[in-house]
């Protein structure tokens, strides 16, 4: 009997035991492989097809994103309304999310149901339209919110860092302006989305309590498409700004600056990629961060203060972003530097370097409980190329890494003038 008297036992995340989840891979008779993981409690299922069509591909400024969110407006078959009818009465989610690199086409139901999805998401992808009344109507709000987001200073901010870090004439870099729209026609929609959102080149996951007949559906529907081999080229040249101090005044009356510092990164197959992870984190990467320590909670210039790694494939990046009183927005840009320099000079203390290792060890545990969770790592491995190799190489450097690893790293990468210095008021 539990003997409630007595506290339980407290273990710290290090010193857990991380297994991911196994992926079983189907493959259809067309050769097509369909990456699955079948189980939970709940009979739901998250379906995904994930092409190569991001902004990368774009061959007209802001042509990936309105096809990503046209692609339900309309069949040959069925309009707009008919086919957002279709999805409500089976109470499923139909979206596509457009990200730098690829496009993730996200259906979610009730397992019981997606079989009578399947067919709708195939004559989606074969068959959608762009019709133009649609796609004017698209446009019209598109622009109107555009206009209202261009007087914010942190969207600014957001569109000129890319621009100063990648060039202005990388796709990763471009801004759409309203121009951009009115250029944009059915037509182009359409063959954007035939010639990048073909099947075969298509990764699928499949996660959630399923059965053998949602597996025979996905046989039935999509078994003759054949898997189209090859791999996405990243060749266009990267001209990135020659000034890296940036000052601009977007709103003359403005009480608010946007600070982003970025600089150019390595890519995720780098041998210091994993441990700068964990640097990341410790420097601005959960509330409990240096960056927020100072900045929020000792000199209060901000709500919230964060740095992340970008997820492109073409040569990464590394930002950090916050919103301050215009006032003291240049305090804030020194007080990064600042603890850039702390890190630069003076090893982390065993007391912080342990409470970082649990909050991320203890994060991943989060993100692996239950098939989709478990899904989405497979997925992040998958499409950058890695197998589970990768992941347990990652849980051992974090356990492992030592305070001097982490000097170590600061002294290379973490020196002031390799950054882009922004701020937008």
């Amino acid at each position: 009997m539990l003997d409630r008297t007595q506290a339980p036992n407290i273990a710290q995340a290090i010193e857990f035991d991380f297994n991911l989840d196994p992926l079983e891979i189907h493959e259809l008779s067309s050769g097509l492989p369909i990456y699955t993981m079948n189980g939970g409690v709940q009979d739901v299922v998250s379906l995904d097809f994930v092409f190569p069509a991001g902004i990368y591909a774009q061959n007209l400024i802001g042509v990936p994103k309105v096809v990503g969110s046209q692609m339900r407006s309309g069949t040959s078959k069925k309009k707009s309304n008919e086919l957002h009818k279709l999805f409500d009465y089976y109470g499923a989610s139909f979206g596509v999310k457009v990200g730098n690199d690829l496009a993730t086409l996200a259906v979610r139901s009730m397992s019981k149901h997606l079989p009578y999805l399947l067919p709708i998401i195939r004559e989606i992808l074969d068959d959608a339209q762009f019709p133009e009344e649609e796609l004017d109507i698209y446009k019209k709000q598109a622009k109107q919110a555009l206009e209202i987001n261009l007087k914010k200073s942190e969207f600014q901010a957001n569109r000129r860092i890319d621009e100063f870090l990648f060039g202005a004439e990388h796709p990763y870099g471009t801004c759409i302006s309203a121009h951009h729209y009115d250029h944009i026609t059915s037509d182009q929609l359409k063959a954007f989305q035939r010639s990048h959102y073909q099947i075969g080149k298509a990764k699928i996951f499949l996660a959630g309590k399923f059965s053998e007949d949602v597996l025979k559906s996905l046989e039935e529907h999509f078994g003759d498409v054949k898997l189209i081999e090859g791999n996405e080229q990243y060749s266009i040249e990267m001209k990135a700004s020659s000034e890296k101090n940036i000052r601009i005044i977007n709103d003359e009356s403005g009480v608010q600056g946007a600070i982003r510092i970025g600089r150019k990164f390595l890519e995720k197959d780098h041998e210091d990629f994993i441990p700068f992870q964990f640097l990341n984190v410790l420097f601005g990467g959960y509330f409990g961060s240096r960056l927020m320590s100072n900045i929020r909670e000792d000199k209060g210039y901000t709500y919230g203060i964060y740095s992340w790694l970008y997820n492109v494939k073409q040569e990464g990046a590394w930002m950090i972003a916050t919103d301050t009183g215009r006032d003291v927005a240049e305090k804030a840009v020194d007080e990064i530097f600042y603890e850039m320099k702390r890190l630069r000079e003076e090893p982390v203390g065993e007391e912080e370097l342990l409470l970082v290792k649990n909050y991320i060890l203890g994060s991943l545990l989060g993100q692996l409980d239950g098939p989709f969770k478990s899904m989405q790592r497979w997925k992040g491995l998958i499409l950058n190329g890695f197998t589970k190799t990768r992941f347990d190489a990652a849980i051992k450097r974090y356990k492992e890494i030592q305070a001097s690893e982490i000097q170590e790293l600061a002294q290379k990468y973490l020196k002031e003038e390799s950054f882009y210095n922004l701020i937008v008021v």
